[in-house]
């Protein structure tokens, strides 16, 4: 039969690692945010964008879009195989005020989940401020930032 083993919790490899892993069979199998591959292949990155997916039916289509092959190629090629699709919707907290446009975000100090977030609320006129995920509450309570991403 089939022997499966969970590792919780970063236990056996840290969330930006997984790939590599998946790569070099230092693990089987996992399920994680293309995002975190994103410093190998910046295209992955995308995947991640905030109101990319706006519903079940709209990721059905992306994951028969061309944009999806592109991707799915590069982890083909990558010599990993996709078992299933996930769409993770994500979200926006702000502390003060309602972020519904880019120009809502100018000026805040923002905590982005990774990168491509980073840039996209640089854009926006935010500023980045480096604060681990189990901090945003205090973080958020504290004023050291008035936004995050997730």
């Amino acid at each position: 039969g089939l022997e499966i083993k969970v590792f919780p919790g970063s236990s056996l490899v840290k969330a930006q690692e997984q790939w590599k892993a998946m790569q070099t069979g230092q693990i089987d199998m996992t399920s994680f945010p293309l995002d975190y591959a994103s410093g190998f292949h910046p295209q992955f990155g995308a995947t991640l964008m905030p109101g990319l997916v706006k519903g079940h039916a709209h990721a059905r289509r992306i994951n028969d879009s061309a944009f999806m092959k592109d991707i799915k190629a590069i982890i083909e090629q990558g010599g990993v195989h996709v078992l299933a699709d996930a769409w993770l919707a994500g979200a926006f907290g702000s502390k003060d005020k309602c972020i519904k446009r880019p120009e809502d975000a100018a000026g805040l100090k923002v905590r982005s989940a990774g990168s491509t977030f980073a840039q996209m609320w640089a854009g926006a006129g935010a500023s980045i401020v480096s604060i681990p995920s189990s901090e945003v509450y205090n973080a958020l309570q504290q004023g050291v930032a008035q936004a995050t991403d997730t």
